[in-house]
This record gives C-alpha cells, sequence and structure tokens, in this order.
C-alpha cells in the first residue's frame, strides 16, 4: 500500500469511526483491512460506517493500492456501486468514468493467460433465441 493523502484520509475516517460512540439510522461494517487483501472477520477489523462512508472508504482503497491489490480494489469498488432492492447507489460521472477503465484494465489483467476461467473457449450466441453457449477451441 501506497502512503499518501488517500491513505491518511481513509485512516482518519475509520478512526473517527471507531471513536463514534453511537451511530443512528442504518449502517454498515467495513473491513479496515479488506478480507482480500489479508483482513480478518476479527472484531479489531471491523468498524461500523455509514452508507456513505463505506462508498468513499472503498473509492479510497483504489487509490493507494498498487497492482494486484489495485485490481481487488477496484473489483470491490465496481461492487459498491450494484443497486439492489435494499440499496440504491448513486455514482456520478467522474466516478463512473474512472471506475470504468479501473475496471476494464483490471479484467484484462485478470482475463489474460491460462488462468483465465475462458481460457480456450468460445462463446457462440444464437442470434433468434438469445442463447449463448460456450466451446472449447
Amino acid at each position: 500500500m501506497i502512503e499518501n493523502k488517500y491513505s491518511r484520509l481513509y485512516h482518519r475516517i475509520v478512526a473517527s469511526a471507531q471513536n463514534r460512540t453511537v451511530l443512528e439510522g442504518y449502517s454498515e461494517l467495513h473491513h479496515i483491512i479488506p478480507k482480500s487483501l489479508g483482513g480478518t472477520d476479527s472484531k479489531s477489523n471491523l468498524v461500523r460506517v455509514t452508507t456513505r462512508e463505506h462508498y468513499i472508504l472503498h473509492y479510497l482503497l483504489t487509490k493507494f493500492t498498487e497492482g494486484p491489490d489495485f485490481r481487488k480494489m477496484v473489483a470491490a469498488f465496481n461492487m459498491m456501486n450494484c443497486s439492489s432492492f435494499r440499496h440504491q447507489r448513486y455514482m456520478n460521472s467522474r466516478l463512473y468514468d474512472a471506475n470504468r477503465k479501473h475496471m476494464s484494465e483490471t479484467m484484462r489483467v485478470n482475463q489474460s493467460g491460462a488462468k483465465n476461467s475462458q481460457f480456450g473457449k468460445i462463446w457462440m450466441t444464437n442470434m433468434i433465441t438469445g442463447t449463448s453457449k460456450t466451446f472449447d477451441k
């Protein structure tokens, strides 16, 4: 991880949330050190944050990680932008643009080489029925 203004802001938000006595309304648990970066589910690695803080924390994680860790954090932040019946998320155009560029690069790296789940396969779609099927090359 890189030490920069984003990592310092990340740690300030986490410290503020840890020192909060009561959090009113809906909140979410955040892994201070993400599980994909070696963090655990231990109480000392979890902090209760507002949904806005949670979103910002995941965005900040993309700003001070690099290499494979950066790609993991981009994928996690991308998932923060998925809406569901419980969560309606908003993303402004700048965040969307930056995240899509990072996610595209992440997918290019993750889907290259023999470790790729689609390696050696071809996808074909029946344009009439709309069904897709995979075939080995």
